[in-house]
């Protein structure tokens, strides 16, 4: 009856042991894992979230192009046209079309057209 006795108490101790232990390491090991997922909020699953987020977006892109093959060439021929001709015109020459702007001033386009121009000297 003394072993079974013995066999309980030594099953305590090693639980009350091991009670200890944790109970004695719990504030070391609190602020680190206070810390640790701090750091895996603010960091790990925001970047988690945007790899799978890109992934997602990824499929659903292929979807997307997938249903409008068809359409492609409609949707983007005119598209293309417009901004290839926008480039076009913010890079050619600005063409003159019979007014000198900025060449000499309201008199010498009078002087152009036939109208005589008054000068005074001012003194």
């Amino acid at each position: 009856m003394g072993s079974v006795l013995q066999e309980k108490l030594w099953v305590a101790g090693k639980y009350a042991i091991v009670v200890i232990v944790l109970l004695s390491v719990l504030p070391i090991l609190l602020p680190s894992a206070i810390i640790l997922s701090l750091l895996f909020f603010t960091f790990v699953l925001p970047l988690l979230c945007g790899v799978a987020g890109l992934f997602l977006l990824q499929i659903h892109a292929m979807m997307v192009y997938r249903y409008l093959v068809a359409e492609y060439e409609k949707i983007i021929a005119p598209a293309l046209r417009f901004a290839v001709l926008l480039l076009l015109g913010l890079f050619r020459e600005p063409q003159s079309n019979g007014v000198m702007e900025n060449a000499g001033g309201p008199e010498r386009l009078r002087e152009e057209r036939g109208n005589p121009v008054v000068r005074v000297a001012h003194n």
